[in-house]
């Protein structure tokens, strides 16, 4: 969980706002306040929501970086 923080406040704490990460981000989904389960974060990073592709791929985080960040986001929502 540590590791999908880590990666999620540097990479997608820019675009989102997260309590769980301390991230203010204005672009993307509050997720807050939307309700994720942990393949749609994994399919949102990997195709990208509304024509935007997840930045974090083009700059070489792993998938399982993906996966990690997939599982932090849903863990901090319970």
């Amino acid at each position: 969980m540590a590791s999908g923080k880590k990666v999620f406040v540097t990479f997608c704490g820019r675009c989102h706002v997260m309590q769980a990460a301390g991230t203010h981000g204005t672009i993307g989904p509050n997720l807050d306040q939307d309700k994720v389960t942990y393949s749609r974060v994994v399919t949102a990073i990997e195709e990208g929501v509304g024509g935007i592709q997840a930045e974090y791929l083009l700059q070489g985080v792993t998938f399982s970086q993906v996966y990690d960040v997939a599982k932090f986001v849903v863990a901090a929502r319970q």
